[in-house]
């Protein structure tokens, strides 16, 4: 384009330019650092928004400065001379005036810029189909906690369909909620391994999907805590113990990984709290704007409550992960067997004439749903942190914020849940038998074994393991 520079303009010093737009000054600096974001080969072609640059450098010229504004060309000359040259000016004042534009920017603004970085949230974890997936699978765990352990207490629950029902539905439940929890610690063992090996997807370091990823990943887990504590007679037992196998061991390789990438080095490198950068930063796509991010916009005191919410679970997980094993390894001959030979002995110490196997038998029953209570409140606790985390990025960042939109996944996550609440209309409706018969062919039958049946079974379960512990003395 040919330059039309009026001879009567001149650009005003940097000692008197108006630094008081706010909206034009965070244009182009978002701008500017959304472009730095990119690789190199897209910011050689990306140079900034025409629009946002002129609008920026119109608002430093005071008004009074000259009797007539600058035409779109004398700006261009303007940008090119000073503002847009890839060397830095040599003048201090130059550099001064950087400085001082970016701290309004960033600092003088009231958060202005946060909405303007292109900050899109997490719709794969965070939206608003996950959400609600995760809401409901708290509320049904929640229900079910209270209506498995009423029903433990009651002398006949068969008597009360409504507790019947969650009894029978206990199964489905939770095998869908092991693989729903399966299915998040796998995610975001793939992003944390994205994080520390990729540095190509701008994406991967986005501090808001790697806390989404490992925040949900570890809710997950709680649901399925909650019903295998507190349910009793569960089938499928094998199958179980295989999910649960495979979650313990995803969930242990998600917490490796977030140690490596928080306490350790990459992080603090990234993202260090003195601006001094360990590693060069040039050509990791999205720091620049994610740096910026951290150090403006982002809500520090939310994220030490998520921090914290964190370490609660990480204790109760660490104390189940003891029965838990133990659960999971009853299905090895082997291991069953040194297990067991360790444990019987142990279970007929006697303290005041009373076996600690009879403790425990009495103890059990309110251990198990002190447990479910623990992991419950646990659960709620991390949803409803990182509901508040969701909400102030949503806050900050509402025009590029994608958490609201619905994607085909969310979908799918929400339609989890459906054969659980299915099956447990069904049992309402047509009972254990007819409910639970739909499930098979016309070729198998639902039949309910008596009660004094089941009871006397329960008391020779009970005669032959104390057998087996005397037998070991």
């Amino acid at each position: 384009m040919a330059m039309n520079l009026s001879a009567s303009w001149t650009p005003p010093p940097p000692s008197i330019l108006n630094l008081g737009n706010c909206a034009a000054i965070t244009d182009f600096l978002a701008d500017q650092f959304v472009i730095a974001s990119l690789d190199e080969e897209e910011r050689e072609v990306r140079r900034g928004d025409y629009g946002k640059i002129t609008n920026f450098l119109t608002s430093m010229v005071p008004d009074d400065w000259s009797d007539e504004r600058p035409s779109l060309d004398q700006l261009s000359l303007w940008w090119n001379d000073v503002w847009g040259n890839t060397t830095a000016p040599d003048d201090p004042e130059y550099i001064d005036i950087y400085r001082e534009i970016y701290n309004q920017g960033i600092y003088g603004c009231n958060h202005e810029i946060c909405d303007k970085l292109d900050i899109d949230g997490d719709p794969d974890v965070s939206g608003l189909g996950m959400m609600a997936s995760y809401y409901l699978a708290a509320a049904l765990a929640t229900v079910y906690l209270f209506a498995l352990s009423i029903g433990s207490l009651l002398a006949q629950p068969r008597r009360y369909r409504v507790v019947e029902a969650f009894g029978e539905s206990a199964n489905t439940f939770l095998d869908a909620a092991l693989v729903f929890s399966g299915t998040m610690l796998v995610s975001a063992t793939v992003r944390y391994t994205s994080f520390i090996r990729g540095h190509n997807d701008e994406e991967d370091y986005s501090y808001y999907r790697i806390l989404a990823a490992l925040s949900m990943s570890i809710f997950a887990i709680t649901p399925c805590l909650v019903i295998q504590t507190v349910a009793n007679k569960l089938r499928r037992r094998l199958l179980r113990q295989v999910l649960w196998l495979a979650v313990v061991g995803l969930f242990i390789a998600a917490a490796v990984q977030y140690f490596k990438v928080f306490d350790r080095r990459l992080f603090k490198e990234l993202f260090p709290a003195s601006g001094t950068y360990a590693i060069d930063t040039d050509g990791i796509q999205g720091w620049w704007k994610e740096s910026l991010w951290l150090r403006s916009c982002s809500d520090d005191s939310v994220i030490q409550r998520l921090f914290t919410s964190w370490k609660i679970s990480f204790g109760l997980l660490g104390i189940n992960l003891v029965w838990l094993l133990y659960y999971v390894s009853s299905s090895i001959p082997l291991l069953r067997r040194f297990v067991g030979a360790k444990l019987d002995s142990v279970r007929m110490w006697k303290s005041h004439g009373t076996t600690l196997h009879a403790r425990w038998t009495r103890l059990k029953p309110f251990l198990r749903f002190a447990n479910g209570i623990l992991c419950c409140a646990a659960m709620w606790l991390l949803l409803i942190t990182f509901t508040l985390y969701r909400k102030s990025v949503q806050r900050l960042a509402p025009s590029t914020d994608k958490d609201s939109d619905w994607t085909f996944g969310q979908v799918l996550a929400l339609a989890t849940w459906v054969p659980v609440v299915v099956e447990w209309v069904a049992i309402m409706i047509y009972g254990p038998e007819s409910g639970l018969e739909g499930h098979m062919s016309t070729e198998y039958q639902v039949t309910r074994t008596s009660s004094a049946i089941s009871e006397a079974k329960s008391r020779l379960d009970d005669s032959n393991e104390n057998l087996r512990c005397l037998s070991t003395q």
